[in-house]
């Protein structure tokens, strides 16, 4: 999507904000009108032919695409409106998703954190992702390789122990090369 849409419309926006010990970091929905006016566009036409065609179906087809077109509705409206917000400090990391009130909240202890990093993605938007012990957790999807490198280097300069911990594979101890 990188070579239609341009960075600066697709990436989302980022507010650091470093305190007495602790990085607060706020990754801002990405609102792309465009994008959003053609999934309902598009799902509007769907309406329509399956409206021809509702008489003919059977009842399990009727609440499947239900079903379909409401987590389509629901998805596009979380991506419009969920925020993101990471808090590091010396002992874990929280992340939080809110959407206007409606949070979810995961706590992850920095002692098990490892590999903390942003990748491209393949066919997806890119994103931050780390090891906790044997799973693989991402957030910040959207972000761009500026907004990640910022993140980064705000740790690293506001909680390098943390940094140190959180971006080192697992079994290594330096990771002094990664910021000059």
């Amino acid at each position: 999507m990188s070579g239609i849409v341009s960075e600066k419309w697709s990436a989302r926006k980022v507010d650091i904000v470093a305190t007495s010990g602790t990085l607060c970091v706020t990754i801002h929905p990405r609102r792309d009108w465009h994008a959003g006016l053609a999934s309902v566009a598009w799902d509007a036409m769907f309406v329509v032919i399956l409206y021809r065609f509702w008489s003919r179906m059977p009842s399990s087809f009727r609440v499947m695409w239900i079903a379909i077109l409401a987590a389509a509705s629901l998805s596009l409206a979380y991506g419009f409106l969920c925020e993101e917000i990471l808090e590091f400090d010396s002992e874990k990391l929280t992340i939080r998703r809110g959407a206007r009130g409606w949070e979810r909240k995961r706590e992850y202890s920095v002692e098990q954190c490892s590999n903390l990093g942003w990748r491209q993605g393949g066919k997806s938007r890119p994103y931050l992702a780390m090891s906790v012990v044997l799973r693989s957790v991402t957030f910040g999807k959207g972000l761009s390789e500026d907004a990640a490198n910022a993140i980064l280097t705000a740790l690293q300069r506001v909680l390098p122990d943390v940094a140190q911990k959180m971006c080192s594979y697992p079994g290594s101890t330096n990771i002094s090369s990664l910021w000059g």
